[in-house]
């Protein structure tokens, strides 16, 4: 497909191009069993999401915010010297009635704010996994990385991550690019349109579903600012207002998130033996491949 992708702009690949590609013939019993191999991750990540979906459900249950519906209203009427003054803002999107109405509802109850880390890190000699927006999933995993030298990487590749911690995109468009750094990724970079976000009264699973929520992000963007790149600053998202969940809560939360991370790591390799199984078959033989699967796969 590579080879056959052609064009200056935007090179892509035509319909005849395609139609061009080879395909190889395997048996009956070798297309049922990467059948099952890609069944199976499917289930895998269905359950991962449904999971995930059942758990935001539970956090947005917890803090009362289950069957809150905002104001659409898009008229707002605000003093000149109570609001705009004292918010340095005279963009008409800050002042709607569903921000005001959320944040409301948010500290009726007890609230805690985030810190966020926005240290630059030094680099040293050697390769290191380079984190980017594109590199974000949908369910606040990272689906993959640059590794190269430093000096070879980006200039926004400057903040160093651990294990455990909580990264926001800070850029409107994208703020709902959230990840919680996995083993793997431990002493990875990152890059600078992220912020790093931690609390010392919630765990890091907590956390990271509360930004992935939907009144967080849309307190989010009310916070973001300029013009050619909007983006919120490490001071508006201090400020936002964070509902204080209960220990328990945030027990069964963490454990959630940990279990919807594990199947889709578990989907993710599912997938990986089915198409190395299939090269195997391409590049050798088709029982070669069969028996690689029965010895290191599935």
């Amino acid at each position: 497909m590579l080879r056959r992708k052609s064009g200056n702009a935007q090179p892509k690949l035509n319909v005849e191009d395609v139609c061009h590609i080879p395909i190889p013939v395997f048996s009956e019993a070798f297309y049922k069993q990467i059948s099952k191999l890609v069944l199976a991750s499917e289930v895998a990540l269905k359950s991962a999401k449904s999971l995930f979906t059942t758990t935001e459900q539970y956090l947005l249950n917890s803090f009362g915010f289950s069957d809150f519906v905002p104001s659409d209203n898009k008229i707002s009427i605000r003093g000149l010297a109570d609001t705009v003054r004292s918010s340095n803002r005279i963009d008409a999107e800050y002042y709607q009635q569903r921000y005001e109405d959320i944040e409301n509802a948010i500290c009726s109850n007890e609230i805690v704010f985030c810190r966020v880390n926005e240290g630059l890190f030094t680099p040293h000699n050697g390769d290191y996994k380079y984190i980017e927006l594109s590199d974000i999933g949908t369910l606040g995993n990272i689906t993959g990385c640059t590794v190269a030298p430093f000096e070879k990487l980006p200039s926004r590749a400057r903040r160093m991550v651990k294990s455990g911690e909580v990264i926001v995109s800070s850029i409107e468009g994208s703020l709902s690019s959230c990840a919680l750094i996995p083993n793997e990724y431990d002493g990875a970079l990152c890059s600078t349109g992220f912020y790093i976000v931690e609390s010392s009264s919630v765990n890091s699973e907590t956390l990271f579903v509360l930004f992935k929520s939907a009144p967080i992000q849309a307190l989010m963007k009310k916070g973001c600012s300029g013009t050619i790149l909007s983006a919120i600053s490490k001071s508006a998202l201090e400020k936002i207002p964070l509902p204080k969940i209960a220990a328990p809560d945030q027990r069964i939360i963490a454990s959630n998130v940990q279990k919807s991370f594990s199947l889709r790591h578990q989907s993710e390799q599912l997938l990986d033996m089915a198409k190395r199984t299939v090269e195997i078959a391409i590049e050798d033989d088709e029982n070669t491949a069969m028996k690689w699967l029965g010895e290191y796969g599935h």
